[in-house]
């Protein structure tokens, strides 16, 4: 980003960036605001350390929450990306969508937790997995067991697509 500033190069840029980065360097955040930095895409994954620590992230919610404030100040748009697990019930749903309209994103996108093949996670929910079809197995399907009738767990999933824009709200 020096570099950048010092030849005196005028671009809009997208990066990827950690929240806990930008919550421990506030600095850097700030030079990449200046260096052009318009859009960071960051895995938020969840706001609950349970499930943090589950997706074994090496970060808290309060470094989530910190991170985005960071980027806010400096006028860095945020696509936070979450993780929705086949276990969420209406509580859940709940809580993940008050985290994220309290955490305006620029843009948000909500995954589906999927057991890929030959990853520690398929073989730990492999008991649990009721669609083998792999053309399923893009992260919009959930191929495992959802604790809430499938339906309504569908439901939920496009009713947290409606903050998409960091804008709306859901009732």
């Amino acid at each position: 980003f020096d570099k950048i500033l010092g030849a005196g190069i005028r671009q809009e840029l997208v990066i990827d960036l950690r929240m806990d980065t930008a919550a421990a360097h506030p600095h850097l955040v700030e030079k990449m605001a200046r260096a052009g930095v318009r859009i960071a895409i960051s895995g938020f994954e969840s706001p609950r350390a349970s499930e943090l620590e589950q997706y074994r992230k090496k970060i808290t919610p309060r470094e989530l929450h910190e991170g985005f404030r960071v980027c806010e100040a400096n006028g860095i748009r945020l696509r936070a990306n979450y993780v929705i697990p086949a276990d969420y019930d209406i509580d859940d749903f709940r809580r993940l969508a008050e985290f994220a309209d309290e955490h305006r994103a620029a843009y948000a996108g909500y995954t589906i937790l999927t057991p890929i093949p030959g990853t520690v996670l398929h073989h730990e929910e492999r008991a649990r997995i009721v669609d083998s079809d792999l053309s399923h197995y893009n992260f919009f399907n959930c191929v495992v067991e959802t604790r809430l009738p499938t339906e309504l767990f569908y439901e939920q999933v496009a009713r947290l697509w409606l903050l998409r824009s960091g804008t709306d709200t859901i009732s």
